[in-house]
């Protein structure tokens, strides 16, 4: 059971800054004391996200290159895209005691023809810079790249 009374901030509290659903879903919202809703200033912000204890950010990427950089809200057939908050999650997370970063992709796309994971990212945004990245896992496992160097990696 989840209670959240050890999070360090809003304790017992599930925090959010904005949610989209089923009737359930805003039923359960409906007047729940155990539930409070922010502003995106608050909620993302990366000192309020590192005030947790041991948080861990679980973001999904949608390629990542041998350096470590990880492409999320941007393809090159995308002509709209906007800015998310991966990068504070990750941020936050990483200044938190005990906190970590983890970013989840499929290796491949397009029924597996197509690797996510690329020799150097072309064509699309860099939303997590190599510097932060800590673990990056797809369904054949999961890789430290924190503070690893990108010596003997691919040139841009």
């Amino acid at each position: 059971m989840i209670t959240n009374q050890y999070k360090g901030l809003n304790n017992g509290k599930v925090v959010a800054s904005g949610a989209i659903g089923s009737a359930n879903l805003y039923e359960f919202i409906n007047d729940n004391p155990a539930i409070e809703f922010h502003p995106s200033e608050y909620v993302n912000s990366p000192s309020t996200i590192a005030a947790h204890n041991n948080m861990t950010a679980l973001c999904v990427g949608m390629a990542v290159d041998l350096t470590g950089q990880v492409a999320a809200d941007a393809m090159p057939f995308n002509k709209l895209s906007c800015v998310t908050g991966m990068l504070d999650f990750i941020r936050g997370a990483a200044q938190s005691e005990g906190g970590r970063s983890i970013i989840g992709i499929p290796a491949t796309a397009l029924g597996g023809k197509k690797s996510r994971i690329v020799p150097i990212l072309k064509n699309t945004v860099v939303v997590v810079p190599r510097g932060d990245v800590h673990y990056v896992a797809s369904e054949f496992g999961i890789v430290n790249l924190f503070g690893k160097s990108s010596r003997n990696g691919p040139s841009p």
